[in-house]
């Protein structure tokens, strides 16, 4: 219960709040770096603090992440062109706030499946909302791009 009123209040503000990842509120008092560096790792880390806004009904609180996956979207153009030098879009499975790719965990950072696992936050999305000017707009453009990336035959 308590995780998940601090999912709904961190969220409240979608579309101007930052994601949280499953360390940032355990972290953010001791003013120094904490285990992990503090930073979006986007596989369980960042999938379990939002898959239960999917089906728990609470959309709005999601927002948070898909509206900072959307926006950050041009750093993951970024990191594929740089990286992998292939078409599409993959995120860096660890960034900074801004989506920049961390270094550090070169097994992680570099993984050519996060793609994939991002997509699926923009599916539930849609799948839960049926707001077919979502699918429209975001969620088709994005699958577009990492599936562009996922490609075997490239």
């Amino acid at each position: 219960m308590v995780s998940r009123h601090l999912q709904i209040r961190r969220c409240q503000s979608a579309g101007l709040a930052r994601p949280i990842s499953l360390q940032a509120v355990w972290t953010a008092d001791t003013g120094t770096i904490p285990p992990g560096k503090a930073i979006f790792i986007m596989d369980l880390n960042t999938q379990l603090s939002y898959w239960p806004c999917y089906s728990g009904n609470h959309l709005q609180e999601g927002l948070a992440y898909i509206d900072w996956l959307w926006q950050t979207k041009g750093e993951a153009k970024n990191s594929r062109k740089n990286f992998f030098h292939r078409p599409g879009i993959n995120m860096p499975m660890t960034t900074d706030l801004e989506g920049k790719q961390i270094g550090g965990w070169h097994q992680y950072t570099h993984s050519a499946t996060t793609a994939t696992w991002l997509s699926h936050h923009f599916y539930l999305h849609w799948r839960y909302s049926m707001d077919r000017d979502f699918l429209k707009n975001r969620a088709l453009s994005l699958f577009e791009r990492y599936c562009c990336f996922s490609r075997s035959d490239y």
